[in-house]
């Protein structure tokens, strides 16, 4: 979670100065913590969840997808394509508030 708040961040930043190319290197960080996640779920170590762990299929699968959704913004960013990037952090500050009311206290 440090490495995406530090990311959004970043990434707000570079929305409002209209510095778009700050973006993709923001979530580098973000994909290296994402690997760490995906070998744990593979290798099927405990992951605890403040909250819902019955739920934790429904977890992974929202993980990946906003996963997705962190690429489609990565590649607009990289585009310099202003309003697809507005669109995602939207999109992508919606699913977090999602995620933190089903698995965070």
């Amino acid at each position: 979670m440090i490495a995406l708040d530090k990311a959004f961040k970043i990434t707000i930043d570079a929305v409002v100065l209209n510095q778009l190319e700050r973006i993709a290197p923001a979530f580098e960080d973000v994909h290296k913590v994402r690997e760490q996640v995906e070998h744990a779920v593979k290798e099927r170590e405990k992951i605890i969840l403040p909250k819902n762990q019955s739920l934790f299929k429904v977890f992974v699968r929202m993980y990946n997808r906003f996963h997705q959704e962190v690429e489609i913004l990565v590649d607009a960013s990289k585009k310099k394509n202003m309003k697809a990037v507005q669109r995602q952090v939207n999109k992508l500050l919606n699913m977090c508030v999602r995620c933190h009311g089903l698995f965070r206290r």
